[in-house]
């Protein structure tokens, strides 16, 4: 997987230049991300958002209509916002339960002016029983987002049979992989693949995928209190 950040068109690097102000600006109100520098920004922020790009590009490939993708427990805003400002074509659905959080990610869409992104302040297990979220997306993201058992229950009642899940974990997901493997049967995937990957200032990460094979059981997602205590070792 490449470093797609480094290969995108003016009009593109402008937006993502707009944005590193708006998140630099607004950081300052509130606490939004620990990593100030520009040029943290774009390589652990952007570059690394958008390290999916290919797979996404495959993905779309094969659909006749624009792919439609949410974003669980998006925090500032990432990699929804960088997704959403490169596939301006997509429908970006962006998850997250901290408000100032979610109210900035309402801020900064405004201001770059992406119609294709929309927030949703919620927490996942709460709203992925209703009809509108219910298997109806195309690809699920997570970023950084709990253990591996817990992110992919949270996200695959929103994906429809055919849809893909990608989280993004360090270098010790292969441990969280194995943890995972039962729950992960049940949820309508038949595995997870490990895909290595490396940007220069950061350590070797990799992105999980899987696509959904079959639907996931109505009684998914339970509560976080209850999944904490199915995982071995805890949130990561």
């Amino acid at each position: 997987m490449k470093n797609e950040f480094e290969i995108l068109p003016k009009s593109k690097i402008d937006k993502f230049h707009q944005l590193t102000e708006i998140l630099l600006r607004e950081n300052a109100k509130c606490n939004l991300t620990r990593i100030v520098e520009p040029a943290q920004i774009e390589t652990r922020h952007y570059a690394d958002s958008l390290i999916v790009s290919d797979i996404l590009r495959d993905y779309e490939a094969n659909l006749k209509v624009a792919p439609n993708l949410i974003d669980i427990g998006s925090g500032a805003g990432f990699p929804c916002l960088a997704i959403a400002i490169v596939f301006d074509n997509w429908r970006i659905t962006s998850v997250e339960s901290t408000g100032k959080k979610a109210d900035f990610q309402k801020l900064a869409a405004k201001e770059l002016g992406l119609t294709n992104f929309k927030v949703v302040s919620a927490r996942a297990e709460d709203i992925a029983k209703e009809d509108r979220y219910w298997q109806k997306f195309d690809i699920a993201t997570a970023r950084a987002v709990s253990h591996l058992a817990i992110i992919t229950e949270f996200a695959l009642p929103f994906l429809r049979v055919g849809g893909i899940f990608l989280a993004w974990k360090g270098p010790k997901a292969d441990q969280e992989i194995i943890e995972s493997e039962k729950i992960v049967a049940k949820l309508g995937i038949s595995s997870l693949e490990s895909l290595p990957y490396s940007l220069e200032g950061m350590e070797h990460g990799r992105i999980i995928k899987a696509e959904k094979v079959k639907d996931t059981p109505t009684m998914y997602p339970r509560a976080f209190g209850i999944l904490k205590k199915t995982v071995p070792a805890g949130p990561k």
